[in-house]
């Protein structure tokens, strides 16, 4: 049985697929994994499926804990667009 790393999907026939965005997962592993990291920020693990997904954390104030939380700067978990 393969076991699957908190930094990969495996897709196919052992197929490695990396998405959306790198920093967002290695902080959500630091904090434990999406279950330990959902119950502690309240939200549901589909939620943070969905950040990592699409490269961003939505809610400033989410970001800011998940920064504090997992040791990764709060610029890297939510970019700041220029005008």
């Amino acid at each position: 049985m393969q076991v699957m790393k908190m930094s990969r999907l495996l897709t196919g026939k052992g197929r490695i697929k990396m998405t959306g965005n790198q920093e967002i997962r290695k902080a959500i592993y630091n904090m434990g994994g999406p279950g330990i990291a959902a119950a502690s920020l309240e939200v549901s693990t589909s939620a943070i499926g969905k950040w990592i997904r699409n490269g961003k954390i939505p809610n400033l104030n989410i970001a800011k804990r998940v920064a504090k939380e997992s040791g990764f700067s709060l610029e890297s978990l939510r970019p700041v667009y220029g005008q």
